[in-house]
Formats: structure tokens, C-alpha cells, sequence
């Protein structure tokens, strides 16, 4: 899977998990579950001992009984009432949380913005943040930055991590500025056919990763005005950035330094958790052909006979993957590595995880398309060997050296350049 489609997708997440999409309210401490039930035990002993009154007293107990009764429900219409003012209070906080939430600022027209735009923004620039050789980082050009990062963060959310998050964002305006500038310099193109793939598969990840939550996310995004547009500029930025960084080179990674970072990180992967690795060849679905019609039937009879045609050989199934896929795993011969049940999408790991090693599944329905799964391998504790992890090591490993040599590049631009920070134009609420 591409770098650039997986940070595409981190920007996204960090808008969907600011939401609350997808988060479910924390369990009951033991403490709490122990208090519960001596609260429970305490309300039947009470039960108990007023059913023993009640035949024990007379008819004026059993007034004053009634009496006290009516005192109650008096009390409980009172709490009732508490709480209708209470929920219409809450009421009225989240719809001014939710006006808060949509004011976000359209970035289209940014000749038109000032920093008064901006005042929604838990950390936001009154006036330049910075001056690099003599031209100004503007109060606009950093909120712009800021808007895309802290969109649905609130003052509550960054409560005494404001002043690191102020410096961060003024060190990462900084360093953006000057490889913005290095880029232009070196006069650095992106392929459109590159952006394209990042895209892509930037779309597929999203899809497999939010399952159900799709619609929840692509209204988050639509919310926050991550468009098309803006997916493509930033994938653009991103590439044209590891370009710059790379020199264009492919970053490698030796057998030595895997089997090192392997070792340093097992602690890590102990799971705690079965996860399956699974291959699959997913075919797409056209709802609206040219003549209006859907070829669900089509695609369906297709990965019926590409599951025919599989047998027993892992190497068959690949090269099957190679040539019919619609996922960009396809490069991989659909290999989707090692998941647990809830990281993919229900319909899909419901029929992975009911496989044995080697069996191949009857095609399966989601909302990508029709698959065929080829169960690799099931874990049900403790750690993956080398071999199973190896490609992720390579990755990490990859991103690594990546994220040193971007440092160490801001580093030396810096040294090159007359830097000067204005930290008491950037205001922190909170």
C-alpha cells in the first residue's frame, strides 16, 4: 500500500476520531462495578425490611406509607423537571458546539481571509508567525495549516498540551515554507498518473477501514471541506516532498537492519487477540453501466469461476490477483497480510476468520464488490515470526529513514537561512 495514500488517510482519521465516530462510551471500572453491586445488594436488603414493616404495621403506618409516597412522587416530578432543564440546556450547548463545528472557513478564497476568520481555532495566528530571508509566513497562510489539522478539536481536547502544539505548528510552518521553496527551486513535477494511483488507493483503504462508519467519515470529510481537490493537493505535496527528500531514489532497507528492528520491537506485536492473514481478489461492482443496468449478476458468476479455477496453489491465486483484482493489492497477489477481526470490513472478516489455511471462500458480498478469500494463516497468540511480518518491518523501517532525512534536510535549509519566530502572534486558548 502506498505511503502517501496511508497519510491521506490519517489526515481524514484524526477528523473522524475528533467526532467521536466509532467511540463507544468507557466500561465500568472493577471499583465501580463493585460499588454497583453493594449498592444493588443495599436497595434489596431495604426491599426486604419495608415488606416486613408493610405487614407488620396498621392502617396508620399504612397512611403514613402513603404519605411518604406522595412525597416522593412530588420529588420525583421535581427531578423531572431538573432534568427536562437539564436536557434542554445540554441541548442548547450542543447545538452551539455543532454551529462551532460547521463555521469552519471556506479555504477557497484565501485572498479573502484575515486573521478574524480564524477565531474559532483553539490555537490560531494574530499576525506573521515568522520571517524567513525577509518574506513573512502570514497569520492566514498558518491558520490555513491549522484549520486542516485541528478540524473538530476542541480547547477541552488539547487541555495542557497547547503550548508543545503551539511550537509544533510553528516549527512545522517553518519547515513546510522552506521545502515548499526548495521544491519550487528545483522546479520538482509530480506525474499526474502517480497522484492518481495515491488517490486511488487512498479511496480503497478508507473503504476497507471504515466499514460501516463510510458514510459517517465522507460527511466528516464533506464537513470539513477535505474535497477531491483538496485530497489531490495534498497527495501532490506529499509526493513532490519525498521526491525532494529522496532525491528520487528508492529508500532500502537491509536484511540486518529488519532482523534488528524485529527484534526491538516484539514486545509490541505480542498480541492479545486472534489475527488472520489473508489473500483476496476483489472485483468492483458497476451499479450504472452504460445502458443504466448494474452487472451484479456479471461480477458475481466471475468470481465464482475465478474460485473454480484457484485450486489448491497459493501461486496460482496470486497470479489470479495480479490479473483480476480491483485492489491495489493486487501487486501482491491480493496478499493482505495479518488483520484482526474488527480492521477490515465485518462481511469479509466473518468469512476469514471461519477458514482454515489454504481453503478458498465462495464469493463474498460487501460494499467494495464480490471477493474470493484464500485463508494464509491464522494466529491465535503471542508474536508473528520474522517471515510473517517482514514486508511491514521493510515499511516502518522505510518510514523511518524517510521522516531522518525530511529532519535533517529542515535542518541544513535552516542553517542556510535567516529564521525568525514571532511566537507571540500565535494565541492559545485554554
Amino acid at each position: 500500500m502506498n505511503r502517501i495514500a496511508k497519510r491521506l488517510f490519517g489526515m481524514v482519521l484524526v477528523v473522524m476520531l475528533a467526532a467521536g465516530v466509532g467511540c463507544d462510551d468507557e466500561p465500568d471500572t472493577e471499583a465501580e462495578q463493585q460499588t454497583e453491586q453493594a449498592d444493588d445488594q443495599a436497595d434489596q436488603q431495604d426491599e426486604e425490611a419495608d415488606q416486613q414493616d408493610e405487614d407488620a404495621d396498621d392502617q396508620a403506618q399504612q397512611q403514613d406509607e402513603q404519605a411518604d409516597q406522595q412525597d416522593e412522587e412530588a420529588d420525583d416530578q421535581d427531578d423531572q423537571a431538573d432534568d427536562q432543564d437539564d436536557g434542554e440546556e445540554a441541548q442548547g450547548d450542543d447545538e452551539e458546539a455543532a454551529a462551532d463545528y460547521e463555521d469552519a472557513v471556506d479555504l477557497e478564497d484565501l485572498d479573502e481571509l484575515s486573521a478574524d476568520d480564524f477565531e474559532h481555532l483553539p490555537v490560531r495566528a494574530t499576525g506573521p508567525v515568522a520571517v524567513v530571508d525577509g518574506e513573512e509566513i502570514s497569520a492566514v497562510e498558518f491558520n490555513v495549516v491549522a484549520e486542516q489539522q485541528l478540524a473538530g478539536v476542541t480547547p477541552e481536547m488539547l487541555q495542557g498540551q497547547t503550548a508543545q502544539l503551539k511550537q509544533m505548528l510553528i516549527e512545522g510552518a517553518v519547515a513546510g515554507f522552506l521545502i515548499e521553496r526548495e521544491i519550487e527551486e528545483q522546479d520538482i513535477q509530480v506525474a499526474e498518473e502517480d497522484i492518481d494511483q495515491a488517490i486511488e488507493e487512498f479511496e480503497q483503504l478508507m473503504e476497507m477501514q471504515a466499514g460501516d462508519q463510510l458514510g459517517e467519515m465522507q460527511a466528516l470529510m464533506d464537513q470539513q471541506g477535505i474535497d477531491d481537490a483538496m485530497l489531490r493537493e495534498q497527495a501532490e505535496q506529499q509526493l513532490a516532498a519525498e521526491q525532494l527528500v529522496t532525491g528520487g531514489e528508492e529508500i532500502t532497507v537491509t536484511e540486518e537492519e529488519m532482523r534488528q528492528f524485529y527484534q526491538q520491537q516484539q514486545a509490541q506485536m505480542q498480541m492479545d487477540e486472534p489475527m488472520v492473514r489473508a489473500r483476496h481478489i476483489l472485483l468492483h461492482v458497476d451499479d450504472h453501466d452504460e445502458e443504466g443496468e448494474s452487472n451484479e449478476d456479471e461480477v458475481r458468476q466471475q468470481a465464482s469461476e475465478l474460485a473454480e479455477q484457484v485450486g489448491d496453489s497459493e501461486e496460482k491465486f496470486a497470479q489470479l490477483a495480479q490479473e483480476h483484482s480491483d485492489c491495489p493489492t493486487a501487486g501482491e497477489g491480493g496478499d493482505l497480510g495479518y488483520f484482526t477481526q474488527d480492521q477490515l470490513m465485518p462481511e469479509f472478516t466473518e468469512a476469514a476468520f471461519n477458514m482454515s489455511p489454504g481453503q478458498i471462500s465462495e464469493p463474498v458480498r460487501s460494499n467494495l464488490g464480490w471477493h474470493v478469500i484464500r485463508m494464509e494463516d491464522k494466529r491465535e497468540e503471542g508474536g508473528p515470526s520474522f517471515e510473517e511480518v517482514r514486508d511491514e518491518l521493510e515499511m516502518a523501517l522505510q518510514a523511518q529513514k524517510l521522516q531522518q532525512a525530511a529532519a535533517e534536510l529542515v535542518q541544513r535549509l535552516q542553517s542556510e537561512a535567516s529564521v525568525e519566530t514571532k511566537e507571540e502572534n500565535v494565541v492559545v486558548d485554554g
